[in-house]
């Protein structure tokens, strides 16, 4: 009789879990896709718009926070501006040899957002780096919902993504 009764126990236990959190794990999954997806569409948008134009507006940066917040997750975004220069190849004794050394002096966070705030763009040049890159900080559903199930906690962020690279025009 108690057999009876602990077999149709633990057949209505993974019922539940059966009809209520496999979809719910499902559904908490593939919307961690779609807000992947989204901030790296963005991401990439910003990225391309930046390198081709070679400003950065305020107004542009201020809608791309905009979008990728609407996500619902909380973000670090990092910028990053690698400002290409030349320098003179120098011999043993300190004389200019005739040839030149790119070098790229970096720029990053507070220089570019102060920039904005200050001017409201921020211009790169042709043949500088730009980049940006979006990481979690928060949990997402999916995250919270494994960790409830199997006991094991994500130490990576929900999303990452990197995006840019050279700029192909100046701003006149």
């Amino acid at each position: 009789m108690i057999e009876n009764s602990l077999w149709k126990l633990s057949a209505l236990l993974l019922l539940v879990a059966l009809l209520y959190v496999a979809p719910l794990a499902s559904l908490f999954e593939r919307q961690g896709d779609i807000t992947y997806e989204r901030v790296r569409v963005e991401t990439a948008a910003l990225t391309d718009r930046v390198r081709n134009l070679g400003v950065l507006e305020k107004d542009q940066w201020e809608a791309y926070l905009r979008k990728v917040s609407a996500t619902g997750e909380v973000y670090q975004v990092e910028l990053e501006h690698q400002k290409r220069s030349y320098t003179p190849v120098l011999d043993g004794a300190g004389e200019p040899t005739g040839d030149w050394r790119t070098v790229y002096a970096g720029s990053y966070d507070g220089d570019i957002t102060g920039e904005l705030a200050l001017s409201g763009r921020y211009p790169l040049a042709l043949g500088d780096f730009f980049y940006v890159t979006v990481r979690s900080t928060s949990r997402s559903k999916d995250q919270a919902l494994k960790s409830m199930l199997f006991g094991r906690s994500g130490a990576f962020p929900a999303v990452y993504t990197r995006n840019g690279g050279m700029v192909r025009h100046e701003d006149d």
